[in-house]
């Protein structure tokens, strides 16, 4: 076996497979909105039906004058996950060449499919795994457009509830704003209800 000091998995899997059980139920709430075989709208999935997935949630902006990806809601367990608020940031601001690339691949397939996707990532460094699940469900607005992703993920390991532990890890590999305030259901519920009166066309 080689030992690696940096190493990465990806897979794409069945929404059999959807886990752990708060993203089952999110995947549930998306896949009983829909209406005559059209993709749910963004008024009919709010996340604040499944509270337990209020901070793992993030909600994209799909935009197409440029064509890009800005996301409006980002959960507080994603940002303490990421060490970052990339809220009303696009993802190429927000993230790396290669790792915005990797999530334009995994928006597009949702946008093109008009279906859910499910996905398990893991990064290996210098021994230490850490991955996540993430779900991706596609909404509408009032046209037939995917113009909203709804996003849930969750570590692989229940353990891991900050950056500190990858951040450290790519520190010795390579030689934060950490938001304090708790999330709640009514202040979730007006950011999306705020969020279907833009207009990202």
């Amino acid at each position: 076996m080689t030992f690696q000091l940096f190493a990465r998995t990806q897979e794409y899997q069945t929404l059999s497979d959807i886990r752990p059980l708060p993203l089952q139920r999110l995947y549930e709430l998306w896949s009983g909105a829909h209406f005559a075989g059209n993709l749910p709208r963004q008024r009919d999935v709010s996340p604040t039906r499944v509270p337990e997935c209020i901070s793992n949630i993030a909600l994209v902006g799909i935009e197409l004058n440029p064509a890009r990806a800005r996301y409006m809601i980002v959960g507080y367990n994603l940002r303490k996950l990421l060490g970052d608020d990339p809220s009303g940031m696009t993802v190429e601001q927000a993230y790396s060449k290669s790792v915005s690339r990797e999530i334009y691949e995994a928006f597009g397939k949702t946008v093109r499919s008009r279906s859910a996707t499910f996905y398990k990532r893991e990064y290996n460094i210098l021994g230490q795994c850490f991955g996540y699940y993430r779900l991706i469900l596609p909404l509408r607005l009032e046209d037939d457009r995917v113009s909203r992703l709804l996003i849930g993920i969750y570590p692989t390991d229940d353990s891991l509830a900050d950056a500190k532990p990858w951040q450290r890890a790519l520190r010795k590999l390579k030689y934060g704003n950490q938001a304090t305030s708790s999330e709640t259901v009514q202040g979730v519920d007006r950011a999306w209800e705020a969020s279907m009166r833009k207009d990202e066309s």
